[in-house]
């Protein structure tokens, strides 16, 4: 067992404007992989898609996920089911960071 604070791990280098990444499950683990977003006001994530589903759980802030087509907004305790290859972008569009956490189904590759 291991406990510390999330701010005591380091962060992830991403390819996300304005955003910390924390990676909160061990590195060798093979179980679901987490990860916790820090998206600054104005912070967007690139358009883009992974090979395994994932999902976005909302903890703070508003933001809006598009999908390439359409912009939907998220807030405060909603759950974002992103499937494999899917494309998606995550933008703050807040005044406050937006902070969610990306859980994957298995490790990205």
């Amino acid at each position: 067992m291991n406990i510390c604070h999330y701010k005591c791990l380091q962060e992830k280098e991403t390819c996300c404007t304005k955003t910390k990444v924390r990676k909160l499950t061990p590195t060798n683990s093979t179980k679901p992989e987490i990860e916790l977003y820090e998206m600054a006001p104005a912070g967007f994530s690139p358009l883009h898609s992974h090979k395994t589903q994932h999902t976005l759980l909302v903890l703070e802030g508003e933001g809006a996920v598009f999908d390439g087509e359409k912009t939907l907004p998220i807030q405060l305790d909603d759950v974002v089911n992103i499937e494999a290859n899917e494309p998606h972008q995550i933008r703050n569009i807040g005044k406050k960071p937006l902070k969610f956490l990306a859980i994957t189904t298995q490790p990205k590759q």
